[in-house]
C-alpha cells in the first residue's frame, strides 16, 4: 500500500495545480475529466520516490512513452527524434529527409521573441516576403509570421502548422510552443496541399506528470516588457489526469516611432487516461492583440539593386493610427488515442481555429516615384481579415512482422475546410517627398473611417478530402525504406466584390496522387546516409484576367545526405544536397499586374549543412549554412535564366555559448550569434524594367548581424540572462516583401534582460 505521507504529497501537488488551472481549463475539463480517478493499489515494500517511474497499465509515467508519443528529449539544442516528417515518432538519424528541430532550450537561451528569430539556426529557412519586421518592429502579430524555405515562400494558411494541422493563424506567441520542427522538401504524400519547400510545425507544450512551474520576466529597449507563467503536473493522485497552463502578457514598443503591440496569451491543456488503453487530450490557444502597425518602407532602385531609403530607422513613413488595430486568434484541438493492441494504435484528431483581425492605417507611404527626388505615394486604408478552419483525421499505425523483421504501417483519412475572407478599403491622399517628411500636410483618415464601405472583398472556401498510406520497412538491420502515397480531392470557391459590384470569380476542383520514397543506411553507429524523392501539390487562389482560378502548383524534389552523431551522440550534424522543380507558380500578368498567370518551370539546386549539440560540458554549438541556385529553366519561357521572386542565394548562422563548470563563477556564461543572409531576388521575372533601370532583375543586398548573450545559472532555480541584439548597430532590411512597400529595417542595437525562476 502507498504510505499516507506519499499520498498526502501527491494530493498537495494536485490541489496546487488544480487551483492554477481551474480558470482556463474549465471548458476542456468538461469534455475530458470524466475519467477514472482511483488508482489501482498494488503491494509495495516501500512507497515510491518522486523520481521513480509509476506503472499504470500499459503506460509508464516517467519511463518509456505510450500512445505513439515521441521519447522525452534529453535537453539542450540537439533533438533526438521527430514525428512531423513521418507522422510517427522516428529518430532524426532514421528520417530520410532534412529536418531541423528548435528546442525550448534553444528558444530561451537566445531570448528569441518570435518564430522567425527562433528559426535563424535552421538551414534553408528565412523570413518570407510578407514578414513582420522582426523583434521590436511591432507591426502587429495578428497577421502572423511568414517564411521562405529552400527558395519557396510558405503559404501561412497551409505550411505553418500546429500539431501537424494547417491553422487559421501563425500569430500565436512563442511561449505556447515546446519545440519547432522545420521539415524541408515536399511533404504532400502525408500532408496533402503544401509548398515544394516544406513546412513548419509548431508543437505546443504538453502536460507532464511531474509538477513543474516557472515564472519569467523580460524587459528591454523600446519599452519592452513581458511576463510569462507556465505550470504543469498531475491533477489526480493516480496521475491519470494531467494539466498544463501557459500564460503570457507582452507589451512592446518599437524603434519605429509610434508603433507598439500589446498581446495576451492563455494556453490550457489537459490529458486524461480512460481505462488502460485510451487517452483523451485537449488543448486551447487563445490570444488577443492590440497594436499600432507600420507599413514599413518602400525601396529605391539603383541599377539592379533595391536599397533602403536614406532615412532614420525610427522614422514612421506616414502618421501612426490613432485607433489601435486589434485581433483575436483561437486554436482548439481534441485527440483520442486508443491502443487496439500492444502493437497497434488508432488516433482521432479534431481541430478548429479562427482568426479575426481589424487593421487600420491612417496614413502610410509606399512606392517611390521620382528618384532621386524621393517622391512617394501616401494612402490610408483599413482591412478586416477573417479566417476559419476545421479538420478531422483518423489515423491507424502499428508494427508488424514480415521476412523476419519488424516494420511500421501507417494509414489514415482526413477532411479539412478553410474559409478565408478579406475586406479592404483604400483612399489615396496624394504624394509627398520622403526626405521632407511633411506627411501632416496631406492629412489622415482616422481609423480608416473614410474607407467604408470596403472597396474590395474576397471570400474563398477550400474543402479537401484525402486518404494516405505509409510503410517503414526494415530491409536489413542497417537499412530502412519509407514509401508513401496520398490522394487529395480539393474543391475551391472564390467570390470577389469590387467597387460594390458582386462578381463570382469562379470554382475549381483539383485532385492529385503524390508519392514519396526514402532510404536510410547506417554505415557505422555514427554515420547514416539517406536519399529521398517526394512530390508536392498546392492549389492556388490566384486568378486570371478572365476570372479563372489558376492550375495548382506541382513539384518534385530529390535529396541525398549524410547524418552523423559524435561525442557520445551529444553532437549531431547533417549534410544534404537537393534539387527541386516547381511548375505553375502564380506570377503577375505583366499586361495587368492586378491578375496572375502561371509561371514556367523553375529549378532550385541547393546544399545544406547543419550542426547542433554540446561536445563537452558547458559548450553549446548551433550552426547552419545554405547555398541555393534558383532559376527559371523552361526553354519556352521568356524568363528562362532569371531568378524566381524572393529567392535567396545563401544563408548562414552560428551560435556558440560556454558556461563555466567550476570555481567561484560556476554558472556564468557567454554566448554569441552571427546571422548572415545573401542577396535576394526583389522583382518578378521580366518586371524590373518598370523601374526604368534597364535590368531584367533587381536584388536586395544581403546583411550580417552579430548578437551577444551573457547569462548566469549559478543560483538555485534561477536563470538570468542579458541579450544584446545587433551589437555593431548595422543598418539593413531584415524583412522584405517587394520594392513598393512592406519592407522592414532590422532593429538597431537593443538590449533584453530576462529572469526566470523554476519552482
Amino acid at each position: 500500500m502507498v504510505s499516507e505521507s506519499a499520498t498526502a504529497s501527491l494530493t498537495a501537488k494536485r490541489k496546487r495545480l488544480q487551483a492554477l488551472l481551474l480558470s482556463g481549463s474549465a471548458i476542456l475539463s468538461l469534455a475530458i475529466v470524466q475519467s477514472q480517478t482511483h488508482a489501482a493499489e498494488s503491494p509495495q515494500a516501500e512507497p515510491p520516490s518522486e523520481d521513480d517511474p509509476l506503472e499504470l497499465g500499459t503506460l509508464t509515467v516517467g519511463g518509456a512513452p505510450a500512445f505513439g508519443d515521441s521519447p522525452p528529449e534529453p535537453g539542450g539544442l540537439k533533438a533526438e527524434s521527430q514525428d512531423s516528417a513521418t507522422k510517427t515518432p522516428l529518430s532524426i538519424r532514421e528520417t530520410p529527409q532534412s529536418i531541423t528541430v528548435i528546442t525550448r532550450e534553444s528558444i530561451e537561451l537566445r531570448q528569441a521573441r518570435d518564430v522567425n528569430t527562433a528559426l535563424e539556426l535552421a538551414a534553408g529557412v528565412t523570413s518570407g516576403r510578407s514578414g513582420q519586421g522582426g523583434p521590436f518592429a511591432g507591426r502587429g502579430l495578428s497577421e502572423g509570421e511568414n517564411f521562405n524555405m529552400r527558395g519557396q515562400d510558405l503559404n501561412p494558411n497551409r505550411d505553418i502548422r500546429i500539431d501537424g494541422f494547417a491553422v487559421s493563424s501563425s500569430a500565436f506567441d512563442l511561449g505556447a510552443y515546446e519545440r519547432i520542427e522545420a521539415v524541408k522538401g515536399p511533404a504532400s504524400a502525408l500532408y496533402g496541399q503544401g509548398s515544394l519547400g516544406g513546412f513548419i510545425n509548431l508543437v505546443p507544450r504538453r502536460p507532464q506528470a511531474e509538477f513543474g512551474a516557472s515564472v519569467a520576466v523580460q524587459a528591454g529597449s523600446f519599452d519592452t516588457f513581458r511576463t510569462e507563467f507556465d505550470f504543469t503536473g498531475a491533477l489526480t493522485g493516480d496521475e491519470r489526469v494531467l494539466g498544463r497552463m501557459t500564460v503570457a502578457v507582452d507589451d512592446s514598443g518599437s524603434f519605429t516611432d509610434g508603433v507598439e503591440t500589446q498581446k495576451a496569451l492563455i494556453a490550457p491543456s489537459l490529458e486524461a487516461r480512460i481505462g488502460d488503453r485510451t487517452r483523451v487530450s485537449g488543448r486551447m490557444l487563445f490570444q488577443h492583440d492590440r497594436y499600432v502597425p507600420s507599413q514599413g518602407v518602400p525601396l529605391r532602385v539603383d541599377g539592379n539593386r533595391a536599397l533602403a531609403p536614406n532615412i532614420p530607422r525610427s522614422m514612421f513613413l506616414g502618421i501612426p493610427s490613432m485607433e489601435k488595430s486589434h485581433g483575436e486568434n483561437l486554436y482548439s484541438s481534441v485527440r483520442v488515442d486508443h491502443e487496439i493492441s500492444d502493437r497497434w494504435l488508432a488516433s482521432l484528431f479534431l481541430q478548429a481555429g479562427r482568426q479575426e483581425n481589424r487593421r487600420f492605417f491612417d496614413s502610410y507611404a509606399y512606392n517611390y516615384f521620382g528618384l532621386p527626388d524621393g517622391e512617394v505615394s501616401v494612402a490610408s486604408d483599413t482591412a478586416l481579415i477573417e479566417n476559419d478552419n476545421w479538420a478531422g483525421e483518423l489515423r491507424v499505425q502499428g508494427r508488424f512482422d514480415a521476412f523476419g523483421r519488424e516494420h511500421i504501417l501507417l494509414f489514415g483519412v482526413e477532411k479539412n475546410r478553410r474559409h478565408n475572407t478579406t475586406a479592404f478599403g483604400y483612399t489615396s491622399l496624394g504624394t509627398v517627398n520622403i526626405y521632407d517628411g511633411d506627411f501632416e500636410s496631406l492629412g489622415t483618415i482616422p481609423g480608416g473611417a473614410g474607407n467604408q464601405p470596403f472597396d474590395v472583398e474576397d471570400d474563398t472556401v477550400s474543402i479537401n478530402d484525402a486518404a494516405y498510406v505509409q510503410v517503414i520497412l526494415s530491409v536489413t538491420e542497417r537499412t530502412k525504406l519509407i514509401a508513401g502515397t496520398r490522394y487529395d480531392q480539393s474543391n475551391q470557391r472564390r467570390r470577389g466584390r469590387s467597387n460594390f459590384t458582386d462578381d463570382d470569380i469562379g470554382k475549381k476542383s483539383d485532385s492529385a496522387h503524390t508519392f514519396r520514397f526514402g532510404l536510410t543506411h547506417d554505415f557505422t553507429p555514427n554515420i547514416t546516409a539517406y536519399g529521398s524523392y517526394a512530390e508536392s501539390f498546392n492549389p492556388v487562389d490566384a486568378v486570371t484576367k478572365t476570372g479563372e482560378i489558376l492550375d495548382p502548383e506541382t513539384g518534385k524534389g530529390f535529396e541525398a545526405g549524410i547524418k552523423t552523431e559524435w561525442f557520445a551522440k551529444r553532437v549531431g550534424a547533417t549534410a544534404a544536397i537537393f534539387q527541386q522543380e516547381l511548375e505553375n507558380q502564380p506570377i503577375p500578368d505583366l499586361t495587368d499586374p492586378d491578375f496572375s498567370v502561371s509561371g514556367g518551370r523553375q529549378r532550385t539546386n541547393g546544399i545544406e549543412l547543419e550542426l547542433t549539440g554540446s561536445p563537452i560540458p558547458g559548450l553549446t554549438i548551433g550552426a547552419s549554412a545554405t547555398w541555393l541556385d534558383s532559376k527559371y529553366i523552361d526553354p519556352a519561357d521568356p524568363y528562362i535564366g532569371l531568378n524566381p521572386y524572393g529567392s535567396v542565394d545563401r544563408l548562414a548562422s552560428l551560435f556558440v555559448s560556454y558556461e563555466l563548470q567550476s570555481g567561484m563563477l560556476r554558472g556564468f556564461g557567454l554566448g554569441a550569434t552571427l546571422v548572415s543572409e545573401g542577396k535576394r531576388s526583389a522583382s518578378f521575372a521580366g518586371a524590373a524594367d518598370q523601374y526604368g533601370n534597364g535590368s531584367d532583375e533587381i536584388f536586395l543586398p544581403g546583411y550580417e548581424r552579430f548578437d551577444l548573450d551573457v547569462f548566469y545559472k549559478g543560483l538555485p532555480n534561477w536563470d538570468l540572462s542579458l541579450h544584446v541584439r545587433n551589437v555593431t548597430d548595422e543598418t539593413y532590411i531584415e524583412r522584405f516583401r517587394d520594392v513598393s512597400g512592406s519592407n522592414y529595417f532590422g532593429a538597431p542595437r537593443s538590449v533584453l534582460v530576462r529572469a526566470q525562476y523554476r519552482f
